[in-house]
């Protein structure tokens, strides 16, 4: 769950500390963004964006099944190895139901190439991805924000 952003002014209040209520216990991820230096941001994150849910690659790789589970690791990243074959195939990140998480292709920016993020969005168009060779590769799902996730898929 996306916490409120504290924006320009707001941060900015001479002599005063910023205070924070967190409505559970837990890990954090602060992001101050000071791209525009006369409003910047600053953004928290629950670090597991997606919190208590088993999340999927689910693909024609592995038949569309709830095998091939993301682990949350200590950097806030998801990742998965899985052993494919050559070939193209199709994919989305997602839970079991299908709803809970439901990650894909931003419009018809599908197109997934090996080494570089690629942006998500819910309920968005399956993945196409190409794999060159027979090998075992990483796919990674990056945020903190939940409503702009990344995959990166690598060969190991």
């Amino acid at each position: 769950e996306i916490m409120p952003s504290l924006v320009g002014s707001e941060m900015c209040i001479r002599d005063r500390n910023m205070t924070v209520t967190f409505a559970d216990d837990g890990q954090y991820t602060f992001v101050f963004d000071a791209s525009d230096k006369a409003a910047p941001t600053l953004s928290i994150f629950d670090a597991q964006m997606f919190g208590e849910n088993t999340v999927f690659i689910r693909g024609a790789m592995n038949g569309w099944g709830e095998v091939d589970a993301l682990v949350f690791n200590a950097d806030g990243s998801y990742s998965v190895d899985i052993a494919i074959d050559a070939g193209s195939y199709e994919f989305k990140i997602a839970t079991g139901d299908w709803s809970t998480v439901d990650l894909g292709g931003v419009g018809e920016d599908t197109q997934v190439t090996i080494g570089d993020a690629k942006q998500l969005t819910y309920a968005g168009a399956n993945l196409m991805i190409d794999i060159p060779t027979s090998a075992t590769y990483r796919f990674t799902v990056t945020g903190p924000d939940p409503s702009a996730p990344k995959v990166t898929v690598t060969q190991l």
